[in-house]
């Protein structure tokens, strides 16, 4: 049972996630939910759908109108292929922060209940870190907690489920393969601020896909482990049935599958499959 004990000294990711939630919740939130004394609750300001309606209006103005000089006057405004490339790109990125904007609106209770609930989560397991070790005669109290896990999951998937995570996945491909394009062909003829606006995006899209979609797999990789250390165990009979009914938590893609060891790899060669099909038209 030794193996099983809560190390303390094992980083987390919630600590992550409300370092970065306070920064982007510092600035102008569009997001319907807020950070109060560490909790999040929600943004019930005014000011919040002012600026969200008028960042859509303009916007949508712009792209509408950049559409309309290229569809109905083909011939005075022959732009460049690095030009369709970026507008597509600041297409795709807006389309995508709108679902995110809407879905989030749309579960915002849900949203603010599964933040609550990973960070009281979080703060009992390291509360009872040191104390685990009178614990191990007591393998009962770990299913507990494991099953209060699966459920934090099985909240997870309910909240990212599409088209959330889809949507989330596909934009930070695209976006990626995007302004690498920009980058590999338009040194010469692309303007000196989009060039440089298309590497800071691409390095962003590649710190995401190696960072955070790497970290994501994190709750099936350790609960698969547990689970085995769990079932090797000799417990009695009753345990064991239970343990054989615990699942791995699995954070969901949308598609029917979900992140593993392998995700964050798959998704960047995508992203590279994609740019190498635009270089070689």
């Amino acid at each position: 049972m030794t193996a099983l004990l809560w190390p303390t000294n094992v980083s987390s990711n919630i600590p992550i996630v409300t370092f970065h939630s306070w920064i982007l919740l510092r600035l102008p939130n569009q997001l319907p939910f807020s950070m109060n004394q560490k909790k999040f609750v929600k943004n019930s300001k005014n000011h919040r759908h002012v600026f969200l309606t008028l960042a859509i209006l303009i916007h949508t103005a712009v792209v509408f109108n950049w559409l309309l000089e290229q569809w109905w006057y083909p011939a005075e405004h022959v732009a460049p292929t690095w030009n369709f490339v970026f507008m597509y790109y600041c297409i795709t990125l807006f389309s995508g922060v709108m679902v995110f904007v809407i879905h989030l609106t749309y579960l915002k209770e849900e949203v603010i209940f599964l933040l609550n609930s990973a960070q009281k989560v979080e703060q009992d397991l390291n509360m009872k870190g040191g104390n685990l070790e009178s614990e191990v005669n007591c393998p009962i109290k770990y299913l507990r907690t494991y099953r209060t896990l699966e459920i934090l999951s099985t909240m997870q998937n309910s909240v990212l489920r599409q088209p959330f995570m889809p949507t989330l996945v596909g934009g930070v491909t695209v976006c990626q393969t995007w302004t690498l394009y920009i980058v590999i062909t338009g040194t010469s003829l692309v303007p000196v601020p989009a060039l440089l606006l298309s590497l800071g995006v691409a390095t962003e899209m590649f710190l995401v896909i190696m960072g955070p979609f790497r970290m994501i797999a994190n709750p099936f990789v350790k609960s698969t482990e547990l689970l085995k250390s769990l079932r090797r165990l000799n417990n009695s009979r009753w345990i064991q049935r239970f343990v054989r009914s615990c699942q791995p938590s699995k954070l969901t893609l949308g598609d029917g599958k979900f992140f593993d060891r392998a995700t964050f790899l798959l998704v960047w060669r995508k992203s590279i499959d994609f740019l190498i099909s635009f270089l070689l038209m």
